[in-house]
């Protein structure tokens, strides 16, 4: 059988290299192929056919083809699948929004898979093999013809140990650019382009909260044990890595994108962190929150070399966080850790990530976010997002009963939560976090934010503010990471289209 695994998203799937791993050891041809598109899916069509004139080749004579989505790549997905038809090749979608929603996907594809895919995926390639019925596969919703068959989930994968860890051979790993498909074998130097500047690893999987706005919430309503945090051993954790350092491209760092990544005991951290340094030794971030922050731990991970580490707070007001976002952090909690990592700002990177956009919070307790973070010392980062309400989540269908979502497809599917609405409020975050204006100004403008011409220019003044803002971090990035073709990209732009860094 020959599988081919399309990846759409921005960065290097990471699960599609432990399947292609999974197929290889059962005797199967897989290929995975990174086509990371534009923004929230929107590839051009000119673009798009150059794709699939590129895909045709690798695709044409596969047995399967598998891609996944998340609902800010659903459209992109669409797109995709439309015309990969034409290939006449059977097509199978997962990841998070085919879980959430698969009946807006099976009108793309044959097999839609609700929840995690490594062994639906396996027992489908092995029944195709055998000419076998695959009707009765578990987390599998088949479409025969106009009827859709919507099979039962089937059972977690209770030890993640048990996956294979990719070889990073990358002899059957394709990467799209400028244009053309083309081999990481033969073209090691699209290697930094696969990855970026992280290499992602996550080192369990299931998630300890409930927030209202995270998918995670939903994905345990669907089945509860997807609550039950399952954890790989730090053997399993260290051969991924050993195996990733003897190809990563100098200067990449290591990126651990568990959810919480301190939510492990001061041994199993410790022996993890003790084995990174002295096997390892690549700069890496992680991000934690202040329920699993404490002293002993932040010691081991800046010894081990930790160099960034975000830390959710999203709100400071007990009652936001509590009762509308569903996390029990407190702001004493919250204040305890940042004692805690007082002494290492000068040593790694601190990011505090804050939700702005919430239309159930008012500017009282916006403003209490932002005087909190005027009272923190310098050096200090923040992260800005802005709030999604996903679906699944209870926060979407709480605002679609009070009447605040009307376009759904327009409010969610092609919202990007990196980017903030205008606002008064939300301007001055940005003009201190991202302009770094100084305290005093943006404490008077707090005071007079709301005399006329002040609040006109400061309500219309975020959402160009935060481009223009992102625009110089992407340029000063490409810089940094010595990438000439994104340097000149961001060059250029001012030239070729002057507002387009603005809005």
């Amino acid at each position: 059988m020959k599988v081919v695994l399309i990846s759409i998203e921005g960065c290097s799937s990471i699960f599609f290299p432990i399947m292609q791993e999974m197929l290889a050891e059962k005797g199967h041809e897989c290929l995975y192929i990174h086509v990371p598109f534009p923004g929230l899916g929107n590839i051009s069509d000119e673009e798009l056919d150059k794709v699939i004139l590129e895909l045709e080749p690798l695709c044409k004579d596969a047995d399967l083809i598998g891609t996944s989505c998340m609902t800010n790549t659903y459209v992109g997905f669409t797109k995709l699948a439309t015309k990969l038809k034409s290939f006449g090749v059977p097509l199978i979608v997962g990841g998070v929004h085919p879980t959430v929603r698969p009946e807006e996907c099976w009108d793309y594809v044959d097999y839609v898979c609700v929840g995690e895919g490594e062994e639906p995926l396996m027992e489908l390639v092995d029944r195709m093999d055998k000419k076998k019925s695959t009707d009765k596969i578990k987390n599998l919703y088949v479409k025969k013809k106009e009827k859709v068959i919507k099979n039962k989930l089937g059972e977690i994968v209770k030890d993640v140990n048990t996956l294979p860890v990719p070889k990073f051979d990358y002899e059957k790993t394709y990467f799209y650019h400028n244009g053309k498909i083309k081999s990481l074998a033969e073209n090691k130097e699209l290697i930094k382009k696969e990855y970026g500047k992280y290499y992602f690893i996550i080192t369990s999987r299931g998630c300890p909260y409930r927030c209202k706005y995270c998918l995670n919430d939903c994905l345990i309503q669907i089945k509860p044990e997807y609550a039950i945090i399952r954890k790989r051993n730090k053997e399993h954790i260290m051969e991924e890595l050993r195996r990733a350092k003897k190809v990563l491209p100098k200067g990449t760092m290591v990126g651990f994108v568990d959810d919480d990544f301190c939510t492990r005991s001061l041994e199993d951290l410790g022996g993890i962190c003790e084995a990174y340094k002295k096997e390892i030794g690549i700069p890496f971030f992680c991000a934690s929150t202040p329920t699993s922050m404490n002293k002993e731990k932040i010691e081991m991970l800046a010894d081990a070399g930790l160099i960034r580490l975000e830390i959710g707070v999203q709100s400071i007001d007990d009652y936001v966080n509590k009762e509308i976002y569903g996390r029990y952090i407190g702001r004493k909690q919250v204040e305890e850790t940042v004692k805690i990592l007082e002494k290492y700002r000068h040593k790694m990177t601190i990011c505090y990530d804050f939700i702005l956009d919430n239309p159930w919070e008012t500017d009282k307790t916006r403003l209490e976010s932002l005087d909190f973070i005027l009272s923190l010392k310098k050096p200090v980062n923040f992260f800005l997002f802005s709030l999604t309400l996903y679906p699944g989540t209870g926060l979407l269908d709480k605002a679609k009963k009070e009447g605040i979502i009307k376009d759904e497809f327009k409010e969610v599917y092609t919202k990007n939560h990196m980017l903030l609405e205008n606002s008064v409020v939300n301007t001055l975050f940005v003009l201190y976090i991202n302009y770094h204006l100084p305290k005093n100004i943006v404490k008077l403008l707090m005071k007079t934010r709301n005399f006329v011409p002040i609040n006109k220019a400061l309500g219309k003044s975020t959402y160009p503010l935060f481009r223009f803002s992102n625009y110089l971090t992407g340029l000063r990035d490409s810089i940094n990471v010595g990438d000439k073709e994104l340097r000149n990209y961001y060059l250029k732009a001012p030239f070729k289209n002057p507002l387009r860094i603005f809005r």
